[in-house]
């Protein structure tokens, strides 16, 4: 499917009509996941994700208000309908929704986007990406931000699961630079004089949006789409992100492992930030971490390999930093790649098998116990019952 889809869209890039898709990738099923584990994150960064929109006007409030209704998959499709649809939408005139990093909250999103990221991963061989999901729910019209432009490194694919219509309206950027000078956006879409290109997609249709050029969604009935955001990350930016995420950890580190990370290259984070996506399955955004009570392990302790396990091992001098799903640990000793390669193709091992795959005797004890302890916090070893 996306090979195809590949070639016959300019390589993404758009703009292309997808009539007919012999698969569609996301359901409501999936949705209603994400937006459960959404509302059961307490977390207070949560609605940073989310911008929520009444009558044209950003409205804060409104993320909070439409999580408080039963979004389990029976009743989704219907609280969406009774918050934006109608003729008297409960969250207001003209509401909508915008959800950003649905991944972090879902491992049956998770799931079900690792074999397509993999798919698309594997069509730009040569490059880095990520992939991402977000969401548009309601009958909104146009956003604040009204006919503007995106990333030039997104590639995006809106996925219409209904039950109205989709639209986008695209201009020609020469005619935007004519009339109004290089601008990221503007503001009152009747404003500009050149007629847009409009195309509409129904239910279980696709559209392939040109990120670089300009536009704006078409939302005058009610509609939830999925849009898949391909990032190709390049390798300034993939240095950046490392940098950041090892950066964050490095001032509670102590010295031996500061002094190892002191020498890495702005080559290396690039390598490693293309590790830590790996083992995430070039999803985005990492499931957010569970606690892991080890009082309770022991060496006939079963553990039980995720679905979604994902290692990747960058050996350094005298340690090694272990990517899980996203996360990283930094291991006290130097570990070969192809360290875990058996645990990983194992349904179920216990503990002791756990710790006879790392080298180094009982000195190691400690160091392997908070790497696995690491390995259940991130999801990718669940501890059997």
């Amino acid at each position: 499917m996306w090979r195809e889809l590949y070639q016959d869209s300019h390589e993404f890039i758009g703009p292309r009509l997808v009539r007919s898709l012999k698969t569609f990738p996301l359901s409501f099923d999936h949705i209603a996941d994400a937006l459960h584990g959404a509302k059961s994150d307490n977390g207070p960064s949560k609605l940073n994700y989310f911008r929520g929109y009444v009558g044209g006007r950003e409205d804060y409030s409104l993320a909070e208000k439409f999580l408080r209704y039963d979004v389990t998959p029976n009743r989704i499709e219907r609280s969406i309908s009774d918050a934006f649809g109608g003729e008297t939408p409960e969250l207001g005139e003209n509401a909508g929704l915008i959800v950003n990093g649905s991944l972090q909250w879902s491992d049956r999103l998770q799931e079900a986007s690792s074999e397509h990221a993999h798919q698309i991963a594997s069509i730009y061989v040569s490059q880095q990406i990520t992939f991402d999901v977000t969401l548009f729910i309601g009958a909104y019209g146009s956003t604040p931000f009204g006919v503007h432009i995106d990333d030039a490194s997104h590639r995006t694919i809106l996925f219409n699961l209904g039950p109205g219509d989709k639209g986008m309206a695209i201009w020609r950027n020469q005619d935007i630079l004519e009339q109004f000078g290089k601008v990221r956006n503007i503001l009152d879409p009747a404003s500009i004089k050149a007629a847009p290109e409009r195309f509409f997609f129904k239910t279980g249709e696709a559209f392939v949006l040109p990120s670089e050029r300009y536009h704006v969604g078409l939302n005058s009935t009610l509609s939830t789409t999925a849009a898949i955001v391909v990032d190709i990350v390049s390798d300034g930016k993939a240095a950046a992100r490392e940098a950041q995420s090892l950066g964050s950890f490095f001032d509670a580190m102590p010295e031996p492992k500061k002094a190892e990370l002191r020498v890495v290259t702005f080559e290396d984070l690039s390598r490693l930030n293309g590790l830590r996506s790996s083992s995430n399955h070039f999803l985005r955004f990492a499931r957010a971490k569970r606690s892991a009570d080890m009082s309770g392990i022991s060496e006939g302790t079963l553990l039980r390999r995720s679905k979604l396990a994902g290692i990747e091992v960058a050996a350094l001098r005298q340690t090694s930093i272990v990517y899980s799903r996203g996360y990283h640990h930094v291991y006290e000793w130097a570990l070969d790649p192809s360290t875990f390669e058996t645990l990983l193709r194992a349904d179920t091992f216990d503990v002791k098998g756990f710790l006879s795959a790392l080298p180094g005797g009982g000195e190691a004890v400690k160091a392997k116990l908070l790497l696995l302890k690491f390995f259940i916090e991130t999801g990718t070893f669940e501890v059997s019952q």
